[in-house]
């Protein structure tokens, strides 16, 4: 359950996942339409418990936080997919990973899928894209419909930093300031390769004589707690080096009168696992720190500035909630829900979010709902993870002979420390309800008529892929 405290008069309701946040809680939350612009912002493997408006004691993201301070953050917000390619399809087109099928690393976004920019560009709403991550780039269709797009594929030769990021920003933004322009940016600093300016990691590293390991191993190694924290700790100063270049962004959107006048929406495309679960980085797993994400929106004259809202919110939402931001009617077919339109609160209180992972033979799902959360792990397909992995010893939790469930309830354990999950409580409710909708959304994907699009990789985005540890 949330825990109760009162603070200047307000009602602050403290969430179990982040027990140092102190905001006053929205029982209801509703978008509302303001025509543009709208800035979407993506940060690579973000974390919110790693985000100051979340509670965070060190000064990570004081920009954030002032963003938080002007909007609203949700506290859960999840993706449908655990590793950015399949993500990052799902926040562009609105669909889920089983409709796109864009879940392998050869896989790219079928020419009839249309995305988000497609659908602001028909409705003659300048789209612009920077992205900074290869994984979410035109190498896979992902440039679809945006009018001015620069990314790792015909841009930059390395990974750019933050900075370089809004340096285009920038330049887009003045020559759309007039518009009620679209810009997406895509960041991609805090993602493994952990690696930060050195006067950041100066003022976060506690102990630098500790060997970093910038690129964990997935599973097959075991890291001292010591280790773990020199991880975090550049971790975390790569979030502040973010944040620092987020606040030059958004100071220059003040200098042209254009900060008041957007819709800022702030999130990640998944987050980051430091041996929590004894696993590290993301893809394979389903664990909170996984795929839970920051979620911030900031809009014109927002009536609750600094309040959070802990309704549930997919990555399938963002097209339909754009588009309601810009007047515009999302389609029917769309699996998420539009924030512009009203819901009601118990329609809201039954959502189910399902969130999976179909890659190197490997078949994981979970679902969630306001309280309860079941992952579900079918047998791995042999054959496809020796083509792809190869070893077992790798990833020595994927089974090519057994299921696995884990069962957790949310409001007792937001850290997933107890499965509960036995052959009696697999009959028992709610689980068994659970249990059954997740059967459902795995027979939905099996008889999918959608079929893989494959796609050439060039040199450059391999060579891009290999440095963030997506191909080994």
């Amino acid at each position: 359950m949330h825990s109760i405290i009162f603070t200047l008069g307000l009602l602050v309701l403290q969430s179990p996942y982040f027990p140092n946040m102190d905001r006053p809680q929205l029982e209801n939350l509703k978008l509302e339409q303001n025509n543009g612009p709208v800035i979407f912002i993506i940060v690579d493997a973000l974390r919110p418990d790693r985000l100051t408006p979340y509670g965070f004691k060190r000064p990570t993201s004081p920009f954030i936080h002032s963003l938080a301070d002007d909007g609203t953050i949700f506290t859960r917000a999840y993706v449908n997919a655990n590793w950015t390619r399949p993500s990052s399809t799902s926040i562009l087109s609105g669909l889920l990973p089983r409709e796109h099928k864009v879940e392998t690393q050869t896989t790219v976004l079928p020419k009839h899928v249309t995305t988000l920019a497609e659908r602001l560009s028909d409705a003659n709403i300048p789209t612009g894209a920077i992205v900074a991550n290869g994984n979410a780039s035109s190498s896979f269709g992902l440039s679809q419909g945006f009018t001015h797009y620069i990314d790792t594929n015909n841009t930059w030769g390395d990974l750019p930093t933050a900075y370089e990021v809004v340096t285009h920003a920038k330049e887009y933004v003045h020559k759309n300031k007039d518009k009620p322009f679209f810009l997406f940016l895509f960041f991609i600093d805090p993602h493994n390769p952990y690696r930060a300016p050195k006067i950041y990691e100066d003022a976060f590293v506690r102990e630098p004589n500790v060997k970093l390991i910038d690129s964990p191993h997935w599973e097959k190694q075991k890291y001292t707690e010591r280790q773990n924290n020199r991880m975090l700790d550049t971790y975390d100063a790569s979030v502040r080096f973010t944040d620092d270049a987020l606040g030059e962004l958004f100071n220059y959107l003040r200098l042209l009168n254009l900060y008041d006048k957007s819709t800022i929406i702030l999130s990640a495309d998944h987050g980051e696992a430091f041996g929590e679960h004894g696993v590290y980085m993301h893809a394979h797993h389903l664990y909170e720190e996984i795929i839970r994400v920051p979620l911030i929106i900031k809009q014109p004259q927002w009536k609750n500035p600094g309040t959070f809202y802990s309704g549930l919110f997919e990555s399938v939402d963002f097209v339909p909630t754009i588009m309601g931001i810009y007047g515009l009617t999302p389609p029917t077919n769309l699996s998420g829900r539009n924030w512009v339109a009203p819901t009601p609160l118990e329609q809201q209180k039954k959502r189910t979010i399902f969130c999976d992972f179909y890659h190197f033979g490997i078949k994981r799902q979970a679902l969630i709902n306001s309280t309860h959360k079941v992952i579900y792990s079918l047998p791995a397909d042999r054959e496809l993870y020796t083509q792809t992995v190869g070893d077992p010893r790798l990833l020595p939790s994927v089974s090519f002979k057994n299921d696995d469930t884990k069962f957790f309830n949310m409001q007792q354990d937001a850290k997933e420390k107890q499965n509960l999950y036995t052959d009696k409580t697999k009959d028992m409710s709610p689980w068994k309800e659970l249990l059954n909708a997740l059967m459902a959304h795995i027979e939905t994907r099996n008889n999918s008529q959608t079929t893989q699009a494959n796609g050439n990789v060039s040199e450059k985005t391999l060579s891009n892929l290999k440095a963030l540890g997506y191909i080994q």
